[in-house]
């Protein structure tokens, strides 16, 4: 395995590779994933431009998402009996954190060889207030890329000194092998329950997928990507959380994959938010040679229950944060 830590103006980048072939690069800024690539070819989409990544419009990509993933609604946590006035940055909503969520902040990063191959481990302390929030964190989002397998792990430890709801989660875009868009991908979620949205996007009670969110067969993204149902609605698209079925944490939760390569996704998380980038900054020269427009790559963002901020999100002094997500990339075969 080798890497290579890159100064970058104010902040630094990580590259690194496996002898599995599995190529990845990082971004202490958010944390962040910049691309990852497998057997030579892009595995993820973000600008390729780096200034437009980590830039203050960058769109999340790759990003750590939080203090909490998703949206709160008016921009007001309930939490424990108080209320807690947060920054609103969609209308009058709180989006992943805010303007000034975790996708902006600058991260210290620690790169170490392990016996399982490369531990990259970013820091950030938080304060308490930031944001709107309560409770001092220190978050340490860690990523592990196997010397053997072409796999990347993801680690989420958080302890705070105050109790706090927690949502953290990862906004990189996928595309397997850098196609134009994902339509012609298939999708196969573990899940019989999500969460429907109302006008402004903010998750109701859980109930049965509808057909055209049903995943649990798998079927290609642009299958059902003009069924009224999702047309008729503010997301346009994709942009819906998904409660995975009960099972076995060795099992994988979620897969995607097209003719040439197969993506498995393994968590602890209970739940999934599904986005095929409905609202792209058109003609945004990308990673993958191409340019951003409509379905260019899907996010597919392992998360907490949302707005269960004293339930699955609750994070106490006793009680820390501890989430994984594994990604595992293969070849598909082709027999002629």
């Amino acid at each position: 395995m080798k890497y290579q830590i890159i100064p970058h103006e104010s902040y630094n980048l990580l590259r690194l590779r496996s002898d599995s072939g599995l190529e990845a690069s990082f971004s202490e800024i958010g944390a962040s994933i910049i691309e990852i690539r497998f057997a030579g070819a892009p595995m993820t989409i973000a600008p390729k431009d780096l200034n437009e990544f980590n830039g203050p419009n960058s769109g999340y990509f790759g990003k750590t998402a939080g203090r909490i993933a998703g949206r709160v609604p008016n921009s007001l946590l309930h939490f424990e009996g108080k209320d807690y006035p947060l920054e609103p940055n969609e209308n009058r909503t709180s989006l992943h954190g805010g303007p000034h969520g975790l996708s902006t902040k600058r991260f210290a990063l620690k790169v170490s060889e392990v016996p399982e191959g490369i531990l990259a481990e970013f820091t950030y302390l938080s304060p308490a207030g930031e944001a709107g929030y309560p409770g001092a964190l220190t978050i340490k989002v860690s990523y592990l890329a196997y010397a053997k397998k072409p796999a990347l792990r993801l680690m989420y430890n958080v302890t705070t000194d105050a109790d706090t709801p927690l949502n953290l989660t990862n906004h990189s875009y996928f595309n397997l092998g850098g196609f134009r868009h994902v339509g012609e991908m298939t999708l196969y979620l573990r899940a019989g329950n999500f969460f429907p949205v109302d006008a402004h996007m903010i998750p109701g009670k859980v109930t049965p997928v509808p057909p055209c969110l049903d995943f649990r067969h798998g079927k290609m993204i642009k299958d059902d990507l003009e069924n009224p149902y999702l047309l008729n609605s503010q997301a346009h698209g994709y942009d819906h959380g998904f409660l995975f079925d009960v099972g076995p944490i060795e099992k994988h939760k979620a897969i995607l994959s097209n003719d040439h390569y197969i993506m498995e996704i393994f968590t602890d998380y209970p739940c999934i938010q599904v986005y095929s980038d409905n609202y792209p900054r058109l003609n945004m020269p990308l990673t993958n040679g191409h340019k951003e427009g409509p379905h260019s790559g899907i996010a597919l963002e392992c998360v907490n229950i949302p707005g269960d901020y004293e339930g699955t999100q609750k994070v106490t002094p006793a009680k820390p944060y501890s989430r994984f997500v594994e990604y595992v990339f293969a070849k598909k075969e082709i027999h002629q």
